[in-house]
């Protein structure tokens, strides 16, 4: 006669929830790294935003005599950037230059964007330069990839 054991199938509580505890480590060691992945990733909106004014700009200056003070006046009709995290400001505006501005917008997820709280466009002269500021008003220059 022989006495077979019962066959087990599945898992125990434990197994279960010693998968669950990796798990949540793995999660909570890669969200921080992906989310600032997406932040950098939405940044290319302010930029495609701040191209098209500078663009524009620059067509403005052919035929005037200085660089159009507001963006209604190159044709620009929202201050929002294409995807709507970023709110667009000129300033600065003489006939020899500009500062074109994006600051996310309040409210919205890229508002959570501390290393780049805004990203600026500067003409002066010929000159151009890219740049940039953290939320504490520090300039950066990790707001343009490179």
């Amino acid at each position: 006669m022989n006495i077979a054991t019962p066959h087990r199938q599945g898992f125990t509580l434990i197994e279960v929830m010693l998968a669950v505890v990796i798990a949540s480590i793995l999660a909570a060691l890669t969200l921080p790294s992906y989310q600032r992945m997406v932040q950098k990733g939405r940044r290319a909106d302010a930029i495609a935003a701040l191209t098209t004014v500078q663009q524009a700009q620059e067509r403005w200056r052919t035929n005037q005599a200085s660089y159009a003070d507001t963006l209604d006046s190159l044709g620009i009709r929202s201050a929002e950037s294409p995807a709507g995290y970023y709110q667009i400001r000129l300033s600065e505006v003489s006939h020899s230059g500009y500062t074109i501005t994006a600051t996310p917008v309040e409210r919205r997820v890229q508002a959570q964007d501390r290393s780049c709280a805004a990203i600026t466009v500067v003409a002066e002269r010929g000159q151009v330069q890219y740049g940039g500021s953290n939320a504490a008003g520090t300039p950066t220059t990790e707001c343009w990839a490179r």
